[in-house]
């Protein structure tokens, strides 16, 4: 969502932030964005000043290390969640959309042993949406807000299938102990 005057869009963008001044595409897509040097790095700064955005998702996949590899798992809540992020205008870089990253955070109480890093979730958007808010007294309230919403996510392990992006089916998100043989 991103949000002009007093209007809110939902609109398609692309994921890895293509800052405003490159000439090239990022050769790593900057997918991410760490919450605690969001504010310091060149590509992210001015973005977060100026250019946040909130992508809502179902859920989302993690990856787990387990003695017997990396484990995908699905994390969801109750309700729809709603990540922060950040945008640039779209460019030829990015596909002629904007481009954008979540931003994220060292990982929640009750979430820690399934990875180290969260995606930073909100719960009052209209904070993070306004441009009037004092940067880093914003920082510290959106990663309050977002370790309140993980100590309520639910989780568990699904199919390895979803590491591949040719898969893309809403069987993905089904308990691994609910898949089929060769599903």
């Amino acid at each position: 969502m991103l949000q002009f005057a007093d209007v809110k869009l939902l609109i398609d963008a692309s994921w890895g932030l293509v800052p405003h001044w490159s000439e090239t595409a990022p050769k790593t897509p900057l997918i991410n964005s760490r919450i605690e040097t969001v504010l310091e790095k060149p590509s992210f700064r001015d973005p977060f000043r100026k250019s946040r955005a909130v992508i809502p998702a179902s859920g989302y996949f993690e990856w787990k290390q387990t003695a017997g590899g990396k484990q995908p798992v699905f994390i969801y809540g109750e309700k729809l969640l709603l990540f922060a992020a950040i945008y640039e205008p779209a460019s030829q870089l990015s596909n002629n959309l904007p481009s954008f990253s979540i931003i994220t955070k060292q990982s929640a109480p009750g979430i820690e042993q399934i990875h180290d890093r969260n995606p930073v979730m909100l719960e009052n958007i209209e904070q993070w949406l306004d441009a009037d808010s004092k940067p880093e007294q914003l920082i510290s309230s959106i990663a309050q807000q977002s370790d309140r919403i993980a100590g309520e996510l639910k989780f568990y392990e699904v199919n390895k299938a979803v590491g591949s992006v040719s898969n893309n089916h809403p069987g993905l998100i089904k308990p691994e102990s609910e898949q089929k043989l060769f599903d």
